[in-house]
Parts: structure tokens; sequence; C-alpha cells
């Protein structure tokens, strides 16, 4: 592949264009980048005062950037400030925790992600990247906005 023909396959996006869709109270979502053969999702999340996630873990790596605010993987610990990167490896059970202030962060995600149930950590719900493309694109259609191309 030649470099003309490189950039031509390589994703470009301007987050501007790309919507925020509200996927649960207190939590906005808009999708940068999804690549559902591979697994892949790339989202960006903005998080409202003391937003708290379930109990779940990645089946796979995710990557992380916090952007603003700040939050944690334990109630009132918040070491991911703006400028942080995180790197979570597979299997990490957890949950999020957000801070005092409107957080937003940014995530590459590759694999499934399970939802579990906090007493007996079982598999509550299992989702992946088409899932979540779908359900955001879904979001998309119900908010009246454009669907944005977000499948790579």
């Amino acid at each position: 592949m030649t470099q003309a023909e490189a950039i031509l396959w390589t994703t470009h996006v301007d987050c501007a264009d790309i919507p925020w869709i509200t996927v649960a109270p207190g939590l906005e979502q808009r999708v940068l980048q999804a690549r559902p053969d591979e697994n892949l999702i790339v989202t960006q999340s903005r998080y409202q005062p003391h937003f708290t996630h379930g109990l779940h873990r990645h089946l796979g790596p995710i990557h992380g950037y916090t952007i603003a605010g700040a939050w944690g993987h334990e109630d009132g610990r918040y070491p991911y400030r703006p400028g942080v990167y995180l790197y979570e490896p597979a299997g990490v059970v957890h949950r999020f925790f957000n801070g005092p202030a409107v957080s937003q962060a940014m995530f590459v995600t590759f694999g499934d992600i399970e939802l579990l149930d906090p007493a007996t950590r079982a598999v509550i719900r299992r989702d992946d990247a088409a899932g979540q493309a779908r359900r955001y694109l879904e979001g998309c259609e119900a908010a009246g906005v454009a669907r944005p191309p977000i499948l790579g």
C-alpha cells in the first residue's frame, strides 16, 4: 500500500461532528469509531457529578485518557484527572466512580464487556462493539440527529 492509499484508509474524525447521546442517567457518550468485525470501539464519555457505573469487567484491554474532571475505580478516590492515561488489562473487575464535577474521558476498548451482579459476580449482561454501536446509532435516531459515520 502506498502512502497516499494509506491516508485514504486512515480514519479522521472531527469530534465536534459527533453528537452526544444520553445512554444512562448521568452519562452521555459519543462513539468516535466502531469496528464491529474487530470488536473495537472508541468512545468519549461525559459523566455528571457522582455518577457511578455498575460492577463490570472488560474481556479485552482498554485504553483511557481523561480530558476533564476526576474519576476513579474506588468510591471516594479520583486519581484519573485531566492528562492521565490509563491502561487496563483484560479481566479487571471494577466500578466507575465520578468525582464531584463533570468529567470527560476517551476510551479505546477491545473485546466484550460483562456487567456483573455485585453480590454474586455472576454475569448479568455481555456487550460487544456491535451492540454498543447499534444502541448509539439508535440513540442518535431517537434524538433526531443524523447518523454519524462511525463504522470503520
